[in-house]
């Protein structure tokens, strides 16, 4: 039953062997597998604490039990497991992987790093262990072995068709969006491969009813996701589309949970079924089109949409570029971020919104104002901002901030407080480069109506690049904060400018390293400048299409029509540039 995906049957058969003979440890085990499958991490960690007990000789067993008491957030005992591991068998690579995992969570990134490294060395063909090792850097902000590491990545990559790493991984060390396409081709292979699809369903929507429109998603809750995209899911018109919510995220009691349920008429929860179960619930359902909100980010189940449950598939919003898969007919993106003379960078054909493809929350509420020394900020002197993740900042991108800093005497760079260790790199990177490191002053993470409060005292937001600020540099245009940015090549690379000309200030948007440290001290030394681009974003808070969300809810309903009605006269998927009539 386990090995047929009917988990819920397992379990049920041994807890009942159980209850006949509670020591029979491979019933126990079998619950503990099937318990993590369903992610019910609480309930199989109490069955792996008591098969791998101090007694435990079986290292592949006690890597299993780490795994998941890391879920559970048991993170002392999963360090333990993972030691005992290794003390019986010192060159279980999977040790080590999972004792890197689990010292991630504990924001523990550079020793992390470490052992993803010690497992890459024990076996060379998973690069994904170094893959792993050059994130946690780069979320230390350790750039020395970067360099190398980088270039070991994608000579491996290239040189080996069947090597792969996780996507996002990929996307956040920098790969150019040819190589992410290759390397999410290859993922998708081994993800789709094995999985034989429903059969064609058949179905063709002939206008005469509603849309069905399915979303599947880890993250209808308090997430990224959803704060940007709740209010265009509330505006969805009812009388034209029926929306199906397929969720399999945790139910954290948050306002955005409660408004997320509240605006679909189907809210599915299909956490607890397989893949292929989920599926075919989809599929009886009888969804249009189903769209991917995950993609490769956490928590992702790209399996659900292998098994081709719907008749037009779209990826949209939560993974910034392609899936490099066969069962994604779209990518939903616009003429910015993906234009058409870019579709060799991905698998799907495009669907271009009119204007930027990331929606904005009018709701998103800004908290009372406070002062610049609440903030440990200096009253005096301008505030460079960047809130985006440190895995963005790069040793390159650094260097363009230090000398912005050098050109503009008294002024600070602002950053998100995520993690010591990244804190203490930063700032001696700084004072390497002769500067004081008191000049970087870090902000704690807050509540997004507080953030959105302390954002309005910084002058200028520094976008970063390869991976460009997307959330947050929604936030800081809603908080009136403008934003310099400059565009790459790849999907992650171009949102901010996507964002930044939505707006309204096209010139914002830097082509080259150069251009985006002149400006940025240029527009430091001319508070008129800034003061009159902050003006401009009070007024686009109620004229821009980035903040229009009925507007944006209608365009996108009119991209799915379009999508929809190919798929009825029997067309293929194919591009559909942007519609501005």
């Amino acid at each position: 039953m386990r090995k047929q995906g009917r988990l819920g049957e397992a379990i049920d058969y041994a807890s009942q062997a159980l209850r006949a003979k509670p020591g029979l440890a491979i019933a126990r085990r079998i619950r503990a597998d099937c318990l993590r499958q369903q992610a019910r991490y609480a309930e199989a960690s109490v069955d792996y604490a008591q098969i791998a007990d101090a007694d435990c000789q079986d290292a592949e067993l006690l890597v299993e039990a780490g795994l998941c008491f890391m879920s559970a957030q048991r993170f002392q005992e999963s360090i333990g497991a993972y030691l005992r591991a290794m003390t019986i068998a010192p060159d279980l690579a999977r040790a080590h992987m999972g004792l890197g995992g689990t010292l991630r969570m504990i924001g523990m990134y550079q020793e992390a790093a470490e052992s993803f490294r010690t497992a890459y060395l024990l076996e060379p063909r998973l690069i994904q262990h170094l893959g792993h090792t050059i994130f946690n850097h780069q979320l230390a902000c350790s750039w020395s072995s970067l360099g190398a590491d980088l270039k070991a990545l994608e000579e491996g990559l290239r040189a080996d068709e069947a090597l792969t790493v996780d996507p996002f991984i990929g996307m956040a060390a920098g790969l150019n969006a040819e190589m992410q396409r290759v390397l999410n081709s290859r993922v998708a292979r081994q993800i789709c491969d094995p999985i034989k699809p429903l059969p064609a369903s058949g179905l063709r929507w002939d206008g005469t009813r509603r849309l069905r429109v399915g979303y599947v998603s880890a993250d209808f809750c308090n997430h990224a996701t959803m704060l940007l995209w709740i209010e265009a899911l509330e505006l969805h018109d009812r009388a034209r589309f029926e929306v199906f919510l397929y969720s399999y995220s945790p139910d954290d009691g948050s306002e955005l949970r409660r408004r997320t349920v509240a605006a679909a008429e189907h809210f599915v929860e299909v956490g607890e079924l397989s893949d292929l179960q989920a599926a075919q619930r989809i599929r009886d359902d009888q969804i249009d089109i189903l769209i991917d909100l995950k993609g490769y980010i956490k928590d992702a189940r790209p399996g659900i949409m292998a098994y081709r449950p719907a008749p037009v598939q779209a990826a949209f919003l939560a993974y910034p570029g392609t899936m490099g898969s066969p069962v994604h007919d779209y990518v939903i993106s616009d003429a910015v971020v993906s234009p058409v003379e870019l579709a060799d960078h991905y698998s799907e054909k495009i669907a271009q919104l009119p204007h930027c493809y990331q929606p904005n929350d009018r709701k998103r509420r800004i908290g009372p104002a406070v002062s610049r020394a609440s903030q440990g900020l200096p009253e005096c002197g301008v505030v460079f901002c960047c809130f985006n993740q440190n895995y963005k900042i790069t040793e390159s991108g650094f260097a363009l901030w230090i000398q912005i800093l050098r050109a503009v005497p008294g002024s600070v760079l602002w950053l998100l407080g995520s993690n010591p260790q990244a804190e203490r790199n930063l700032r001696a990177s700084l004072e390497s480069a002769g500067l004081d490191p008191a000049r970087i002053v870090f902000a704690p993470k807050t509540g997004i109506a507080d953030h959105l409060a302390r954002l309005q005292l910084a002058d200028l937001f520094l976008d970063t690049l390869p991976v460009n600020a997307h959330t947050t540099a929604s936030d800081a245009l809603w908080a009136g904060v403008p934003v310099l940015t400059q565009q790459g090549d790849a999907f992650a690379a171009r949102v901010a400018a996507s964002l930044v000309r939505a707006v309204g200030q096209p010139e914002l948007v830097c082509q080259t390293a150069d251009q985006y440290v002149e400006l940025a001290v240029k527009l430091a030394r001319s508070p008129q400048r800034l003061a009159d681009l902050r003006t401009g974003l009070r007024e686009a808070r109620e004229s821009s299409p980035l903040f229009d969300s009925m507007r944006y809810a209608r365009d996108f309903e009119a991209l799915l029509v379009r999508m929809a009605q190919r798929q009825a006269q029997g067309l293929p998927p194919d591009h559909l540039p942007a519609d501005r009539a």
